[in-house]
């Protein structure tokens, strides 16, 4: 006498392959509704009698509303058993253990359930398949002795070749096997990962939302990514109560500085504010004008650690809008850095360590309600390597696409032009090379801020960008009235007045009588005056539809220019940049981001 178990939730042609089997001289056992349709269906073959319920055999009911059938140690010791070895046979016998030669079982219906309704949790959570997955895993891997049939296509060839079913084509079987599980599993770790179901395990409490009615809020995190779990958080909260929008600054800057030290390989710090940044700079040495402004001795850079000097550029590229920033770091933060931003008017900060008296240094600001997070290496260095699905909700309406995998790379820019040539020029290429640094960051940046945008970029600093405008001349407008007003801040005329100024005067400040001084005071003439020693990096996040964009460029003072081209008038484009003696680069890659 040979046994099956019959457990499926498709019944398509499952009388005809039981019948098939109880013609055979099979034994079938079965549980829940596969048990009663068995039963119905073929009452009338003679062997009616050989349709048994697996209760039989384990003595144990169907408990949980069916969740447990055939999770027992007598059903699973008939289907792994090695039936070579003398100790398996012996342990059979000893438990009173029948072995299996086949199973024919498929799964709930999980993925059907979801598309049909996401939101019904509790209809796709109780569709999610335990006992069939666990029938399958076991038979697939005891293939030697058990013929799985795990799909309804199946059943032909097995009536067709029985009982010369061959090794191979159990293990071929085992295969399939092993392949549906493995799906079955993607789907599940994807509907959960997907932040379908919030729960306390991937749930993170916020402050409220973008406004303070906006209550209660949270954000949800993967958990997994390809099936490969995540064993912590994006991010930890060591101090302070992080907010919706403190939380999108510091996802888009962690992303942002993450990206640029990971191609540059040199620490970088971004300034946030209501998810553009107001400045970021790389760990490189501070020129004399920047210690002066940001109210360093001119020797800082003897003291400073690359990641403060990078905070340094970062918060003093737009000190105005800095102004209660979050700052994220790309890398550790050290004591040199903390003592800065201690200085400085500011939510928060994440980076991905923080050395012992760095902390201690922050855990003091704003009375030990300073917004400290630490990023998650891991997590990022996984959704880095694997992509991430990203999914906006509004109205009703969700967006869903991959995330952008673009990243900068300057040796693959698709065309360069010189000042004076329309074709491809070496000496072009070298001269981006020597600014290999800044053309990074401005391209960079622009992936992770508001489109449209143009950013413009001098020695490792952005000192300008103009985002989220509808037009993109307007882009470079803004852009480049933020980088005359950072130039025109070293101007020797406003360096006299920032020394002038009363000690009393508290930092920001100093800086808001600056800027207005700037206004009052500082004419075109002293721009230019400054122009040849600022040679502007200016790129932008999609193309140029009019050469009126690189007109208004020149005038302050942009020498290269990084665009993903496309237009129809790109031709136009490049011949008004030649005409102005600037080298422009086409990346053929758009970064748009909303």
């Amino acid at each position: 006498m040979h046994n099956a178990i019959i457990s499926v939730s498709d019944k398509t042609n499952i009388e005809k392959i039981g019948d098939f089997l109880l013609n055979n001289g099979f034994t079938i056992y079965s549980t829940g509704g596969t048990l009663k349709y068995l039963q119905t269906h073929l009452e009338s073959n003679t062997n009616f009698a050989n349709i048994r319920s697996i209760y039989e055999i384990t003595d144990f009911p169907e408990i949980l509303n069916g969740r447990v059938k055939t999770l027992h140690p007598k059903i699973y010791g008939g289907l792994l058993a090695d039936l070579e070895n003398e100790e398996h046979i012996k342990q059979l016998e000893e438990h009173h253990i029948q072995s299996f030669d086949v199973v024919i079982v498929n799964l709930y219906p999980f993925e059907k359930k979801v598309k049909d309704n996401p939101s019904n949790e509790t209809q796709c959570i109780e569709n999610i398949d335990i006992g069939g997955v666990s029938l399958i895993r076991a038979s697939s891997k005891n293939y030697k002795y058990v013929t799985l049939l795990s799909n309804v296509s199946q059943y032909q060839r097995f009536m067709d070749n029985y009982p010369n079913i061959s090794p191979d084509y159990r293990h071929q079987l085992a295969t399939n096997g092993f392949a549906i599980t493995t799906k079955y599993d993607e789907l599940i770790s994807n509907y959960y990962g997907s932040n379908k179901i919030p729960s306390e395990s991937n749930k993170i409490p916020l402050k409220y939302g973008i406004n303070p009615h906006q209550n209660p809020s949270y954000l949800t995190y993967n958990t997994t990514i390809n099936s490969q779990p995540i064993n912590s958080p994006p991010f930890t909260v060591l101090s302070g109560i992080i907010g919706y929008i403190n939380t999108l600054d510091a996802i888009h800057g962690w992303l942002t500085v993450r990206e640029i030290e990971d191609i540059l390989n040199i620490p970088a710090v971004i300034s946030m504010k209501h998810t553009s940044p107001a400045g970021l700079g790389i760990g490189t040495d501070l020129d004399e004008e920047t210690c002066m402004t940001f109210g360093l001795p001119t020797d800082a850079n003897d003291t400073l650690s690359p990641v403060a000097k990078a905070f340094a550029k970062a918060r003093n590229c737009d000190p105005l809008s800095s102004f209660g920033d979050f700052i994220i770091c790309s890398s550790e933060v050290d004591e040199s850095m903390a003592k800065l931003v201690k200085r400085e008017v500011t939510d928060g900060i994440m980076a991905p360590s923080y050395t012992p008296e760095a902390l201690e240094i922050l855990k003091k600001k704003k009375s030990g309600r300073y917004i400290i997070l630490l990023g998650n290496m891991d997590y990022y260095q996984m959704h880095k390597e694997n992509g991430w699905q990203e999914s906006k909700s509004i109205y009703g309406i969700t967006f869903h696409q991959p995330s952008n995998n673009y990243r900068f790379d300057i040796n693959k820019i698709k065309t360069i032009y010189s000042s004076s040539s329309s074709v491809y020029d070496s000496s072009a290429t070298a001269e981006l090379e020597k600014h290999r640094e800044s053309i990074v960051i401005s391209y960079t940046v622009l992936k992770y801020a508001q489109s449209n945008n143009v950013c413009m970029v001098w020695d490792g600093q952005v000192i300008g960008l103009g985002a989220g405008q509808q037009n993109r001349v307007d882009c470079v407008r803004l852009a480049g009235k933020k980088a005359r007003k950072w130039i025109l801040r070293r101007h020797p005329l406003a360096l006299d007045y920032l020394k002038s100024l009363s000690k009393d005067y508290k930092r920001q400040e100093k800086v808001n009588l600056v800027y207005r001084w700037i206004d009052e005071n500082c004419s075109n003439d002293n721009f230019n005056e400054l122009m040849d020693r600022y040679k502007l990096i200016l790129a932008s996040d999609g193309f140029f539809p009019f050469p009126d964009n690189i007109e208004v460029a020149d005038t302050y003072g942009v020498k290269y220019v990084i665009q993903p081209g496309g237009s129809m008038m790109d031709e136009t484009v490049v011949i008004e940049c030649q005409k102005r003696g600037m080298i422009m680069a086409i990346t053929g890659s758009r970064v748009f981001y909303h």
